[in-house]
């Protein structure tokens, strides 16, 4: 007995060395991790942000610019007057000028206000970009999540098909020790327990692969070891091999209750991503007006006070102050200014054409997704009703089975029939999942 009482303790360690470890995996913190860590979101964030000091800096070119000027000279020879015994120089071989220049752009028919409004129009899509890029990471989390819930639903089945088929191949060894059953029901019935087994591990290795491309997304295991797992609810000391971890995910019927509202959504044709284009046709207008500006005269004005040396002829500092106003306007460049600008037109039009193609796109797999809902709804109700039979069934067939009425096979059937039916009971959940994680993505 005392030593009984000192296996207790290791065969207690021994336990917890082995025993996974129960994970709960919340879609929540699923996708928050999924937005927090997504390079796809901090590589358009970080090009939105780009963007926007470019769009400030060219802001500068409406205000006057302030320049220090300066600058120095050395010559050979400087030009000389003989008056007789005496020399006139007219300077030095010395020259140097220091000053302020202000400068300032008085017309240019708009040119610089055009590309300020191109590069914002920019900033802005990108900003839209950067919305709908995180909307798309959440989308792709929960579809990835949903995956994870649909396997463990699948192996919890399979756990409970598998019970089953290990208690009637219990009941018929006893029956066949006993002269009732023949050896050809017993060996039926061992394969119908193997093959569940079977099964589960295909289901486990399923999940394993799962796991590993929400890890991708999320850039974390969320300390989950997914070399072999399985779904909690299971007692692993009946599964073939260890679990490496046991999942908790949310059951896919709350799931299904917080996305309920979106059922009620329409298509948002105001969304992030048409709008990101609206703002990019808006960049190739105003660059268009941008390049036909440059045909347009451009006047200029300067005006500086520099300290200077030499004075002409009189080899002396002074204080110069100057002023001037320039005009330019291009006479021959061969219409490069006029193709540019027809350009962007063309440029415009382009990406019009593709967001009307893209709210086409996305406007089809919106209402695809809202009646796939409707009939999901239909399909939902009359499985579950095909569920509840199908366990009638079973029992009615084991019972047969049992009286001598029905061979094994039929047993066998019935069994898959129910397996079968709460297994396409959980794929239409996880199916309707996706359709209303899509209608969340693309409505409002």
């Amino acid at each position: 007995m005392k030593k009984l009482f000192l296996l207790l303790p290791c065969l207690f360690c021994y336990w917890h060395v082995y025993a996974a470890d129960i994970i709960k995996l919340t879609l929540e913190t699923v996708e928050k991790q999924a937005l927090e860590y997504s390079p796809k979101i901090k590589q358009v964030q970080s090009a939105a942000q780009a963007q926007g000091y470019i769009s400030e800096s060219f802001g500068a070119y409406l205000y006057p610019a302030l320049t220090l000027d300066a600058k120095g000279g050395w010559v050979s020879q400087i030009p000389e007057l003989s008056m007789g015994m005496t020399k006139l120089k007219f300077g030095d071989n010395w020259s140097y000028s220091a000053g302020p220049t202000l400068q300032y752009t008085v017309f240019d028919n708009n040119r610089r206000k055009d590309k300020i409004k191109s590069e914002t129009a920019v900033y802005n899509s990108k900003i839209r970009d950067f919305e709908a890029v995180k909307k798309q990471v959440l989308l792709d989390a929960r579809r990835s999540y949903f995956k994870i819930q649909r396997d463990l639903e699948k192996i919890y089945f399979l756990f409970e098909y598998m019970k089953l088929t290990q208690k009637q191949l219990k009941d018929i060894n006893s029956a066949f020790k006993t002269g009732v059953k023949n050896k050809r029901d017993v060996i039926m019935a061992e394969k119908q327990f193997i093959k569940a087994k079977i099964s589960i591990s295909a289901a486990r290795a399923v999940l394993s692969q799962d796991l590993s491309e929400l890890f991708k997304i999320t850039g974390t295991n969320f300390s989950i070891n997914n070399d072999y797992p399985s779904d909690y609810r299971i007692e692993t000391a009946e599964l073939d091999g260890t679990a490496s971890a046991l999942i908790q995910c949310d059951s896919p019927d709350d799931t299904l209750v917080k996305f309920t509202p979106v059922e009620n959504l329409n298509f948002d044709s105001e969304q992030a991503k048409l709008v990101s284009y609206d703002e990019l046709v808006k960049s190739y207008e105003y660059l268009s007006a941008y390049y036909k500006s440059e045909l347009y005269p451009k006047i200029n004005l300067a005006a500086g006070t520099y300290f200077e040396y030499t004075n002409g002829p009189i080899t002396e500092s002074v204080f110069q102050t100057r002023a001037n106003a320039a005009i330019s306007m291009p006479l021959f460049e061969k219409s490069k200014n006029k193709k540019l600008s027809q350009a962007q037109k063309s440029a415009a039009e382009s990406v019009s054409a593709q967001k009307q193609d893209m709210s086409e796109t996305l406007k089809s797999l919106f209402e695809f997704s809202k009646r796939r809902l409707y009939s999901l709804n239909i399909e939902n109700n009359l499985t579950e009703k095909m569920i509840e039979d199908s366990k009638t069934a079973v029992k009615l067939t084991y019972d047969a089975y049992n009286a001598g009425s029905v061979t094994f096979l039929e047993v066998q059937n019935a069994n898959i029939d129910l397996l079968s039916a709460q297994t396409e009971l959980s794929n239409l959940k996880i199916e309707k999942l996706n359709c209303l994680a899509v209608m969340d993505n693309l409505g409002k």
